[in-house]
C-alpha cells in the first residue's frame, strides 16, 4: 500500500470527497495539521511520498524541509510541495529542499495522476529509459555498460557481453540530478542475444533483478521513475 503524508488544505478537502479513491488505488493518505506535526508523522510513518503546502509552511519551509531531508528515516523519500506560481519560485523551493514543485490549483485529475504514477513506482510496474553508464562486477571481474531502462525492480543492461542466466552481479551507477551513487545486487534473469533476441527493439545485453538494494538507493530510483513518467507533469 502506498503511504502519503500531506499538510495541504486544499487536497485535504479535495480528498475528504474522495474516500472511495482511496480505496481504489491502495493508498492511505495520513494528514498532518501543522510543521511540526507534519516532520513527526514523516518520520514516524516511513512513507512513499510526502507533500507540503510552501505557501502555508511560509517562514517554516525551508527548517520544515531540511528536517525531513535530514531525517534517517525519510533518506530518498520524494518531498513535493504545493506552491502559487511566482516568477523563480520553483528554483528558489528546490533549493530549499523540494525534490518537485506542483503548481496551484494542483486539481484532482494532476494529483491522481501522481499518486497513481507513484503507486506503480513502488509496485515496480512502471519501468522508464535512463541512458546512463553502469559499473558491475561478477565475481572478482569488474565491467562496464549502459543502463538502457530502469524500474524499482530491476533494469535492462545493454553490453556486447552479456553473462549466462542466474549469474550474480553487483551493480553501481548515478542518475541524473541525484547525488548518490545507486548500489545493488542483482541476478541476470533473461539475454537478448542472437539468436535467441527476445525484443528486437532494445540493443543486445541482459535483464537483471535486483535481489538486494540499500534503502536509499530503492528510494531514489523510485523517485526517479515517478519523475520520469510522462503521464506525471510536474511544472
Amino acid at each position: 500500500m502506498l503511504r502519503l503524508v500531506l499538510f495541504d488544505p486544499d487536497l485535504r478537502a479535495m480528498l475528504a470527497r474522495e474516500r472511495i479513491f482511496q480505496h481504489q488505488s491502495g493508498c492511505r493518505i495520513v494528514q498532518a495539521d501543522g510543521p511540526d506535526d507534519l516532520v513527526r508523522l514523516a518520520r514516524g510513518g516511513r512513507p512513499h511520498v510526502v507533500i507540503a503546502d510552501a505557501d502555508l509552511l511560509a517562514a517554516d519551509l525551508e527548517p520544515t524541509l531540511a528536517q525531513l531531508k535530514r531525517s534517517a528515516p525519510l533518506r530518498g523519500t520524494p518531498v513535493f510541495v504545493t506552491a502559487a506560481p511566482r516568477p523563480a519560485a520553483e528554483d528558489r523551493l528546490v533549493r530549499a529542499g523540494a525534490d518537485a514543485v506542483l503548481w496551484k490549483p494542483v486539481g484532482k485529475q494532476r494529483f491522481y495522476d501522481l499518486i497513481r504514477a507513484a503507486a506503480s513506482a513502488v509496485k515496480m510496474e512502471i519501468r522508464v529509459p535512463a541512458g546512463v553508464e553502469v559499473a558491475f562486477t561478477v565475481g572478482n571481474r569488474e565491467r562496464s555498460g549502459r543502463v538502457a531502462n530502469l524500474s524499482r525492480g530491476g533494469l535492462y543492461l545493454e553490453t556486447d557481453n552479456p553473462s549466462p542466466v542466474g549469474t550474480k552481479l553487483t551493480i553501481r551507477f548515478a542518475l541524473p540530478a541525484f547525488s548518490n551513487t545507486i548500489h545493488a545486487n542483482g541476478i541476470v534473469t533473461w539475454l537478448n542475444d542472437a539468436p535467441t533476441a527476445r525484443a528486437t527493439q532494445v540493443p543486445k545485453g541482459m535483464g537483471i533483478k535486483f535481489v538486494e538494494t540499500p534503502l536509499v538507493s530503492q528510494k531514489t530510483i523510485a523517485l526517479y521513475v515517478m519523475l520520469s513518467k510522462d503521464v506525471v507533469r510536474i511544472t
